[in-house]
């Protein structure tokens, strides 16, 4: 059985690919599969995906006749997977060598269900690395696990856990899709572990769905994502520091999207229904809406304060 099975969905990312599957071979943890699921790509994506299975017998490809979507290509990398981990890493990405290594160290030496590492951004045009992440989540999940907003390609995952509770991507879903992920990882998962000196490189590439111009697409999406996070975490049992968080984090994208974006008169009905429909149901209203609005506060104030630094070391 590998230690971590790497899970990388393909798509037409020919321009990335390369460097993508050279992180993922280029591990200095050996005992690995890379999992290729090559979603019915139609540039030089398979070519390149046989070139290195040739050379490499860790390298397993998966074949999807059609077109069936990130969310499709990442559950059946769930099913198939041989690894005692799980971890997944989109073909347009790429981690430090010692990524997995560290990360299953972690586990193996804690027993944590999932381990996550950090992240910055990469644009390929410059090669310059920074930072476009509202928050410094690392910090907060050393306090609880209940700040898994997002990340899980970061991380990696127990397979026992996701196969165990039958946690997979909701198909269909073209934005947001990760947040019901992390959530419900997060609530069945005995803890989370965090190293901060492994960095996953997530590559400002406009052509990928994340940045799709699609506001009702988005908007559609986050929509689906808060109710299947509220939902889940109504579920009997669920404790209130781990309710709160999570349903802080709900209401404060409904509440971002209806403030400071321009939307369609149907997405503005459409998030100000969802956002009264968050209230009815809300367990614990009063405190998730006082603590949507501190956090989001000290979000901006760590942004600040980070761009500051970042002002003073270019300017030096």
């Amino acid at each position: 059985m590998p230690k971590v099975s790497i899970v990388i969905p393909v798509h037409n990312v020919e321009r990335y690919l390369r460097k993508c599957l050279d992180s993922a071979a280029g591990q200095t943890l050996a005992d690995i599969e890379i999992l290729c699921i090559d979603d019915a790509s139609t540039d030089s994506s398979p070519e390149i995906l046989a070139e290195y299975a040739a050379r490499d017998p860790r390298v397993r490809i998966v074949t999807f006749e059609t077109n069936r979507g990130v969310s499709c290509a990442r559950n059946e990398g769930i099913r198939s997977a041989l690894g005692e981990f799980i971890g997944f890493l989109d073909a347009d990405d790429f981690v430090d060598p010692d990524f997995y290594e560290k990360l299953y160290e972690l586990a193996s030496r804690t027993g944590a269900d999932i381990t996550k590492g950090d992240v910055r951004t990469y644009d390929p045009r410059s090669g310059a690395l920074g930072y476009s992440f509202p928050l410094d989540l690392n910090k907060w999940l050393k306090k609880s696990k209940a700040y898994f907003f997002y990340g899980f390609c970061t991380a990696i995952f127990r397979a026992s856990l996701l196969w165990n509770n039958s946690i997979f991507f909701i198909e269909g879903m073209k934005y947001e899709e990760d947040a019901v992920f992390c959530a419900q990882s997060a609530l069945r998962a005995n803890s989370i572990g965090v190293v901060d000196s492994v960095i996953y490189y997530y590559t400002v590439n406009p052509g990928s769905v994340t940045h799709a111009r699609d506001v009702s697409l988005k908007i559609g999406c986050i929509v689906r994502g808060v109710r299947a996070t509220m939902e889940l975490i109504s579920e009997e049992g669920v404790g209130r520091d781990f309710y709160i968080p999570m349903a802080a984090n709900c209401f404060g994208k409904l509440l971002d999207w209806e403030l400071w974006n321009e939307l369609s008169d149907e997405d503005n009905v459409l998030v100000a229904e969802t956002l009264d429909w968050f209230l009815d149901c809300c367990r614990y209203r009063q405190e998730v809406i006082s603590y949507s609005f501190v956090h989001a506060r000290n979000v901006f104030m760590n942004q600040l304060l980070r761009q500051m630094k970042e002002n003073y070391r270019r300017a030096r």
